[in-house]
């Protein structure tokens, strides 16, 4: 059976779940797709992000705006991108695509484009 989700939160209750087949639609389909790299990251790096982020109230958003544009040159990976990677939340971005095999389908300017995860 496969669990159709548009949210984050939807994502990740799928996932704890274990569920064999998620299928994201919408915004989150699209945002997920545009930060598939970060899964490429080192742990190193994944860390470093987000100990940026967590640090980020604490020194009034010096940290993010430090860390991001570290990582940014170091990785290749656009600082837009890790941003919205921090929206939707980094550990869940990471391990979604380390437990998951991925397909997109559909055009990705379309309404329609959605992004199968089927468990490895």
């Amino acid at each position: 059976m496969n669990t159709e989700v548009k949210t984050k939160e939807e994502l990740e209750k799928a996932k704890n779940r274990g569920e064999k087949e998620i299928i994201v639609v919408g915004k989150l389909a699209k945002d997920l797709y545009k930060t598939r790299k970060i899964a490429t990251l080192s742990t190193f790096a994944i860390g470093t992000i987000t100990a940026a982020t967590l640090l980020t109230p604490l020194t009034g958003g010096a940290s993010i705006s430090i860390g991001v544009s570290a990582i940014a040159a170091s990785t290749g990976v656009s600082i837009s991108i890790i941003i919205l990677a921090s929206s939707i939340g980094i550990t869940l971005i990471y391990t979604i695509y380390k437990d998951y095999n991925v397909e997109a389908e559909g055009d990705f300017s379309s309404k329609s484009f959605k992004l199968k995860f089927k468990k490895k």
